[in-house]
């Protein structure tokens, strides 16, 4: 084990739950303050973020986000996110603020429902301008809170279903400007939860309803998605999905850890549907401790393990362009069931990467991974400071469109720069990117949280988590997102007490993004190179892309900079005997033409 936390950690399917670090690093009082109060903000900096809201909860989604914001042509905006002042948690609600166009109001200190405990709300304005929220009880029905343009009061109403289980974390779309369809999604409370149980064959079973009316009526309940069932998905995690909607186009993605990433397409408003499969899975329909072999799944050269398959880690975003193009992006993952007798399934934490895909294009291009702040080639993190969000390193993304034509991803990304002195962790910045050509090429990454955007005061010690977006942008991309200011959540990392986070609107400007460079998964002059296991006990592997492992060069170095191996004319695979290295942390390095790739890796 490297620091308490390995590369490949069981995942337990209740809570997608990382492995704790344990003990702490002395640090002085001042400096926790610091990093556990909140602090003021400055006036209007760029007039480009302003804190909307706070809150003890810091578990904004299980995986993807929600629909939470709403920007309108005439400067108005409204946003919401799940509100607790209590450390127990106990009044958890519906936090909601909006911009009349010169500011936003007072920060809520109270939910927006009258008696009832709710969480995970999702956010739409109807055609009337009526803003319509849905959230879960926890119990068996979902909840609605709706508000009239002009009227102070929230409606409050449950949405009904029939399903004995109940259902949870919902989704909603709304069919355009002048709409009011509702279209939800829902998914069925699953074994693990009290009361739950599979429902008809999945653990977790994803739902669609619609309402005609804006909510007052549903005249479509608990459909089964054909595709989206037991024929395809054993298993769906909570908020692993998504829905939006354009007109009489309406489309559902599965961002499918264990199934497709697949889009379900309805452009008849929701009566019919067909399946996009945008990343096949090869396991129709697994559940865990089902059993594979290697002969079942596709050879993958990046593979981090033998019986690793490549999915999504649940979190994703997507849009329907003016035009009904689709455009999805998701975080890259690896899973594996290696145990066949644990109940559970194992992920790899320290795997990044971000991946976009729309139908115009022939297949999925790759956007982006880290952002090399000192430019030295190498990320420097390990995965000791890796906070706990059952995600990859490189997690959470949106998607915005502009009237150009110009595609942006915004995403969650450790990042090697910042650093918890207290906890020993690295902090998560949003950094974002743009392509100007369809999807097919992507720019340098750009960091949100940087000092023109966020209190300058603050930027070093804000993990920056949960984004959500506005998906048509104007002159900026409007994203909302929470600031913390200790890595991870109070739910799976003990090193993060529940203390005040704050919810940030900012409007980035468009201009802030590059467009145009090579997309691919490394630096220019990056050779393209995978090693594994970065735990290493007697033989480490090292991959190399067969077009560019011609004549290459390999270098183990100490990091004290001793070179203690080196070789030349290595083939794109090849074991080297580990056996005889001292345990501790070394470097490798790979050379090959003008390209060249470096990496960490600990002998065991």
């Amino acid at each position: 084990m490297f620091g308490q936390r390995s590369f490949f950690i069981s995942k337990d399917l209740s809570h997608r739950s990382a492995t704790q670090i344990q003990g702490k690093v002395g640090i002085s009082s001042e400096k926790m303050m610091k990093d556990q109060v909140s602090v003021p903000r400055r006036g209007n900096f760029l007039a480009q973020e302003d804190i909307i809201g706070n809150t003890l909860y810091d578990l904004q989604s299980n995986n993807a986000s929600q629909s939470r914001l709403v920007v309108n042509p005439d400067g108005s905006k409204a946003a919401t996110w799940m509100l607790s002042q209590l450390p127990d948690f106990s009044e958890r609600g519906t936090g909601f603020n909006e911009f009349d166009g010169n500011s936003w109001q007072t920060r809520p200190t109270v939910r927006l429902e009258a008696n009832l405990r709710t969480g995970w709300p999702s956010l739409i304005q109807l055609g009337d301008g009526s803003f319509h929220i849905t959230t879960h009880t926890g119990g068996t029905n979902l909840h609605s809170l709706t508000r009239a343009p002009g009227v102070a009061q929230w409606t409050e109403s449950s949405v009904p279903n029939n399903v004995p289980v109940g259902v949870l974390w919902p989704r909603t779309a709304v069919g355009g400007p002048d709409s009011l369809t509702v279209h939800l999604l829902a998914l069925t409370t699953p074994p693990f939860l009290q009361g739950g149980a599979a429902y008809l064959g999945v653990d977790g079973h994803l739902l669609y309803y619609r309402s005609l009316d804006g909510g007052q009526t549903w005249d479509v309940l608990d459909q089964v998605i054909p595709g989206l069932d037991s024929t395809g998905y054993g298993l769906i995690s909570a908020d692993s999905y998504t829905i939006v909607a354009s007109g009489d186009n309406v489309v559902v993605i599965v961002f499918g850890e264990w199934g497709d990433i697949a889009a379900f397409k309805s452009v008849d408003n929701g009566d019919s549907w067909s399946k996009i499969v945008i990343s096949d899975f090869p396991l129709d329909g697994y559940s865990i401790d089902e059993g594979y072999t290697t002969a079942d799944i596709p050879a993958d050269p990046f593979a981090p393990d033998s019986l690793a398959i490549y999915t999504s880690d649940g979190t994703g975003a997507a849009l329907l362009d003016h035009d009904g193009v689709l455009h999805v992006a998701w975080a890259d993952m690896y899973v594996a069931d290696n145990d066949t007798t644990d109940g559970n399934s194992s992920f790899y934490p320290g795997w990044s990467g971000v991946t976009y895909w729309n139908e115009n294009l022939s297949e999925p291009v790759f956007v982006g991974s880290f952002l090399d702040y000192n430019g030295n080639d190498t990320i420097d993190l390990s995965l000791i400071n890796i906070p706990a969000y059952g995600s990859s390193t490189t997690s959470m993304p949106v998607i915005g469109i502009d009237s150009d034509g110009f595609v942006y991803v915004a995403y969650s990304m450790v990042s090697e720069a910042h650093f918890n002195d207290l906890d020993q962790q690295n902090y998560r910045h949003i950094v974002g990117t743009r392509s100007e050509d369809g999807g097919q090429t992507w720019g340098d990454l750009f960091d949100i949280i940087n000092s023109d955007l966020v209190d300058p005061d603050v930027v070093e010690f804000v993990e920056a988590v949960y984004p959500s977006a506005w998906p048509y942008v104007d002159d900026r991309f409007h994203i909302i997102y929470q600031q913390d200011f200790f890595p991870g959540h109070t739910f799976q990392d003990s090193l993060d007490p529940a203390a005040d986070n704050l919810i940030a609107y900012t409007g980035v400007p468009k201009e802030s993004f590059a467009g145009g460079m090579t997309s691919v998964r490394q630096n220019r002059n990056e050779l393209s190179a995978r090693i594994f296991p970065n735990l290493v006990s007697d033989q480490l592997t090292v991959l190399i892309e067969a077009e560019q492992s011609a004549g290459a060069t390999i270098r183990i170095i100490t990091t004290s900079g001793n070179a203690v191996h080196q070789e030349s004319g290595m083939p794109s695979r090849f074991i080297h005997d580990c056996s005889d290295l001292l345990p501790g942390m070394y470097l490798i390095t790979l050379q090959s033409r003008d390209k060249h790739f470096t990496a960490k890796f600990v002998k065991i």
